[in-house]
């Protein structure tokens, strides 16, 4: 059991998601140049959201053990959203 949860984990590394994402990025406007701007533009509000947090919760956080949110976690998020949509 451990053994698999490892490798669920292992979806939310980097070394998974940039490739993933640079594919995705590759693939999508030969799709849809709406869908791949709208991919993009989801990817900058992910990115500039978490920074933005990340600069709030440095200045001032609202628990003390609390230190700022996961860029991993918000990245492997909006990718895997994406890429599994609504199902």
């Amino acid at each position: 059991m451990k053994g698999w949860l490892t490798a669920l984990t292992d979806f939310g590394d980097l070394a998974v998601l940039m490739p993933v994402a640079a594919a995705m990025l590759i693939w999508l406007p030969f799709y849809s140049s709406r869908a791949a701007l709208s991919w993009v533009l989801a990817l900058g509000f992910c990115v500039g959201l978490t920074a933005l947090l990340k600069m709030v919760f440095y200045r001032c956080p609202p628990v003390g053990d609390m230190h700022s949110p996961s860029g991993h976690a918000s990245l492997r998020h909006w990718l895997w959203r994406a890429h599994i949509g609504d199902r």
